[in-house]
């Protein structure tokens, strides 16, 4: 008698691959967990936890991209600050001269240009800052030409035999030049006897006629004025010009 023999059934094994992973939604990521069975069934569980999604870190490619935008803008305003300092310097240095250390400026008053210098003066016993107006540009005055040194004493004589009328320049440039010195406290006589004194005692100007506009010292303190073509005017705002630069420095040296 044969005897059967049984078969053992062999339970199938099935095999299972898990894989996790991160999906976007609604602008959030969400965490997936996946599951294949061998069988080809495969199982999807939606993780509860959900996180904001972070800002991915800029490539390489957009760095470079932002770094050429910036550096473009800043190149532009570059341009607008030369562009503004270039106009503002052509303004400011049109409308204004510095001669040794005295600033004037263009101020227009109806139909005359004029240039205002401010100088600090004790004018009746007390400090203040007076302005003079020049008729003549001292860029122009700077070209004059001065062979001396302007030196200040408590007198002055003035000495002009030939009449400079020039249309009226004549007694305004004599008029601006007694009202700056008695302003600084010097005293101003016109005198046409007088002559240079040699021991430095007064201040002596002589006010002639000659072929050129131009101021020469020819004693301790004597000055000849010569006057070309009527400029007067020319020839008593360069005397002015000096005066005023040696009472600048007068009033540096005190400080």
């Amino acid at each position: 008698m044969k005897k059967e023999k049984k078969g053992i059934k062999k339970e199938k094994i099935k095999e299972e691959f898990t894989e996790i992973f991160e999906v976007e939604k609604d602008g959030k990521e969400e965490i997936v967990k996946k599951t294949v069975i061998e069988d080809g069934k495969q199982e999807i569980n939606h993780s509860s936890i959900k996180a904001e999604r972070e800002e991915k870190a800029p490539s390489r490619e957009q760095l470079t991209k932002e770094k050429k935008t910036l550096r473009d803008i800043l190149i532009v305003m570059g341009v607008f600050v030369v562009l503004f300092l270039a106009v503002y310097s052509m303004i400011y240095f049109t409308k204004h001269f510095t001669y040794y250390g005295i600033t004037s400026e263009v101020v227009q008053q109806g139909a005359l240009t004029l240039h205002r210098i401010a100088i600090p003066v004790t004018y009746q016993g007390a400090q203040a800052e007076y302005n003079f107006y020049l008729r003549t540009n001292p860029r122009v005055l700077a070209n004059v030409p001065f062979n001396g040194e302007i030196l200040v004493k408590k007198d002055m004589v003035i000495d002009m035999t030939e009449d400079f009328n020039c249309d009226g320049d004549g007694i305004i440039a004599v008029a601006n030049l007694l009202k700056l010195y008695n302003i600084i406290g010097v005293n101003v006589i016109r005198d046409e006897n007088a002559s240079c004194d040699f021991t430095g005692k007064y201040m002596f100007l002589k006010i002639t006629s000659g072929n050129e506009t131009k101021i020469d010292q020819f004693g301790p303190i004597c000055y000849r004025m010569t006057i070309n073509n009527c400029e007067i005017l020319k020839g008593t705002e360069k005397f002015m010009l000096e005066t005023f630069v040696k009472l600048n420095e007068r009033l540096r040296e005190a400080s």
